[in-house]
């Protein structure tokens, strides 16, 4: 709760206190964490869980990569993508795979973020299709980001990571995947 309103010091405090923590607490501490822009302390959490002994679950896994993704961590993202089955006996889903997307994509490597997305085992909808896209517009890839866009994992089509009403992938993604196309175009003239 602390850690959602930004208050990661009382988030902080709040979790220092607990005599037996969770799966639950741990996530909630490394996620706030990550969000607050304190992502090498949420992975050192991360780690410490782990040393605790708590098993983590999906969710503690997005936020240690999501905490890797805001800081451009890519090795230790990787680490954690590729040790998701091996190491940690779950499947990736949806997310962890948007989540590697924009990882790479932030980190300037479009290419293995674009070949990541054609290797899932899921159809990669609008959430992919549009961090790949916006990671194509910021690093002025044009081939890339128009493929993404009307590719497979096509800008225009609903998503099940994204079908939330809003921007791609809802009612309104044709004119979001537009704006997207765009603003790609506009940058490379």
């Amino acid at each position: 709760m602390y850690g959602n309103a930004g208050s990661l010091e009382e988030a902080r405090s709040a979790f220092a206190k607990i005599a037996r923590k969770s799966v639950v607490s741990w996530t909630a501490i490394i996620a706030a964490n990550a969000q607050n822009g304190h992502s090498r302390e949420a992975l050192e959490l991360f780690r410490e869980m782990l040393v605790e002994g708590v098993k983590l679950n999906e969710i503690t896994m997005l936020s240690a990569l999501s905490a890797c993704s805001r800081a451009g961590l890519v090795e230790d993202g990787h680490s954690l993508f590729a040790g998701v089955e091996s190491d940690y006996h779950f499947s990736r889903n949806l997310e962890h795979y948007q989540c590697a997307i924009d990882l790479l994509g932030r980190a300037g490597h479009v290419e293995l973020a674009a070949e990541l997305m054609s290797s899932m085992p899921f159809q990669p909808g609008s959430v992919a299709s549009a961090t790949l896209v916006a990671a194509c517009h910021t690093h002025g890839n044009l081939e890339q980001g128009l493929r993404a866009a009307t590719g497979g994992g096509s800008l225009m089509s609903p998503s099940p990571g994204g079908s939330s009403g809003r921007g791609p992938g809802s009612s309104g993604g044709a004119a979001a995947a537009a704006v997207l196309i765009s603003n790609i175009y506009s940058t490379s003239l």
